[in-house]
C-alpha cells in the first residue's frame, strides 16, 4: 500500500480516539494538530513523488474556489497594513483570518491530491470509503455504550461532563457532527451491514440532543437523494424542486432564528461574529 494510502488510514481510524489526558484542551488540541499534520503530509507526498499535483483540476470550479479563498485571506490580511497610519501604536497582525484561509487551501489540494493522483480507480475510492464508515460505525458503537453506562474511559480520565457519552470527542455535538456526513456513505453500498452500521450512527446522532447534528444530518442526506434523482428530473421537475427547496429553507430559516436567538449561546456567537470583522 503507497505511503498516502496508509497515512489516509491512519487518518480515519485514529483521528476520533487522539486525546492527552492532563491538558486543558484534551481533545479538539491534539485532534487539529495529527489533522493538519497528516493533510500536509500527504500533499508534501504526492508532490515529491511526482508532478501529477501541477496536472489541470478535474473540477475547474474547486481551483477556483482556492483561488477565491487565498484571495479573500490575504485581502483580510494585508488590508489593514495598507491602511495603517506611520503613528499607530497597535501593530495588526490579524493571524485568525489567515490560517483557516490556508488550512481551506490546503485542505482543497487534498481533495485534488486524492482524485488525480491516489484514488483515480473506483476500487480504491471504495476502499476508503469503507474504512469511513467502519470509523463512524466504531465511534457510535462507543457513544451508545457510554450512553449506556458501559466503558466510560474518556470519561474518567479526560474530566466530567454532563452527557458522558461522546465517542471519544469530548463533546457530544462535535460527535454527532462527524457521523452525519457519513450517513450517505453507508447506502453506496449494497451489503446489509452497511445499512445496520448507518443505523448505529443515525443512533448515535439522534441521542446527541444537537439540533445542529440532526440538521447536517438532514442536509446530507438531502444532498445525496439530489444527486441520484437530480440526472433523472426533467427541466419542469428540477425547477419544481428548487422552488420548494427555497422555500422550505426560508420556512425552516424562520423557525429557527427564533429558536437561536432563546439560545444561551447566541451572546457568544454574535461576539465571536465581531471580533472576526474587527481588524485588531
Amino acid at each position: 500500500m503507497p505511503l498516502a494510502l496508509r497515512l489516509i488510514q491512519g487518518l480515519i481510524f485514529a483521528l476520533p480516539w487522539v486525546a492527552l489526558p492532563g491538558r486543558v484542551d484534551p481533545f479538539f488540541g491534539p485532534k487539529e494538530a495529527l489533522l493538519t499534520t497528516g493533510v500536509v503530509a500527504i500533499v508534501l507526498t504526492t508532490w515529491l513523488g511526482g508532478a501529477a499535483m501541477l496536472g489541470p483540476w478535474r473540477n475547474r470550479a474547486m481551483g477556483w474556489l482556492a483561488l477565491w479563498v487565498l484571495g479573500l485571506g490575504a485581502w483580510r490580511f494585508w488590508w489593514p497594513f495598507l491602511n495603517q497610519w506611520r503613528e499607530a501604536q497597535v501593530t495588526i497582525y490579524n493571524i485568525h483570518i489567515w490560517l483557516p484561509s490556508l488550512c481551506t487551501v490546503v485542505g482543497l489540494l487534498l481533495i485534488h491530491a486524492l482524485a488525480t493522483v491516489w484514488l483515480p480507480r473506483a476500487s480504491l475510492a471504495a476502499r476508503v470509503t469503507v474504512w469511513c464508515c467502519w470509523s463512524g460505525a466504531l465511534v457510535a458503537v462507543y457513544a451508545i455504550g457510554q450512553w449506556l453506562g458501559f466503558e466510560q474511559w474518556y470519561l474518567a480520565k479526560l474530566g466530567h461532563t454532563q452527557r458522558p457519552w461522546f465517542g471519544g470527542f469530548g463533546n457530544v455535538g462535535v460527535m454527532a457532527s462527524f457521523l452525519a456526513p457519513l450517513l450517505p456513505l453507508y447506502l453506496v453500498f449494497r451489503e446489509r451491514r452497511h445499512l445496520v452500521y448507518g443505523l448505529l450512527c443515525v443512533a448515535a446522532i439522534a441521542l446527541s440532543d444537537a439540533r445542529y447534528a440532526w440538521l447536517a444530518a438532514g442536509v446530507s442526506m438531502g444532498v445525496y437523494l439530489l444527486a441520484r434523482w437530480w440526472p433523472r428530473l426533467p427541466r419542469l421537475g428540477r425547477l419544481v424542486f428548487i422552488v420548494i427547496a427555497l422555500g422550505g429553507a426560508g420556512a425552516l430559516g424562520t423557525r429557527m432564528l427564533p429558536l437561536l436567538r432563546a439560545d444561551e449561546r447566541w451572546p457568544i456567537w454574535q461576539k465571536t461574529l465581531t471580533i472576526w470583522r474587527s481588524p485588531d
